[in-house]
């Protein structure tokens, strides 16, 4: 393989890439007021005020509210950046008005009670950006 023309092709090929995402930015929104999603042969959209919070599992991202759980086809990293939900875990987002208790375990740990009373662990990574969130320091 010719060095030269391979960097060319390599080029071009980046070129493409960076276009097609500016392409997909334009036409993608900025924030999400709804989550569209699947299952049972329909699409669910659940507005994000609704939200209690989200998780990711082996079988996909999750969505829970008050009444119902449903599976989204966006990442976690997705509803993190164009939704209010912040993250809290690794694997799980939470909506702050939904949170009616935090309760700091041993090691730097603690859980979020929500307003329907469903657990969500908070791990040490993100303890202290969430009490930031919520005016402690």
């Amino acid at each position: 393989v010719d060095p030269c023309r391979l960097e060319k092709t390599v080029k071009r090929l980046k070129k493409r890439e960076q276009q097609t995402l500016e392409v997909i930015d334009t036409l993608a929104p900025q924030t999400l007021d709804q989550i569209p999603c699947v299952g049972h042969n329909r699409i669910v959209i659940i507005p994000t005020t609704d939200v209690e919070f989200a998780y990711s599992d082996l079988s996909g991202v999750h969505v829970q509210t008050a009444e119902q759980k449903a599976t989204s086809q966006l990442t976690l990293k997705v509803l993190e950046d164009k939704t209010p939900l912040i993250r809290c875990h690794r694997q799980f987002l939470v909506n702050v008005k939904a949170i009616k208790e935090i309760k700091l375990l041993d090691n730097g740990l603690a859980e979020i009670i929500t307003q329907s009373d469903h657990p969500i662990p908070v791990s040490r990574r993100y303890l202290k950006s969430l009490k930031e969130t919520l005016g402690f320091h």
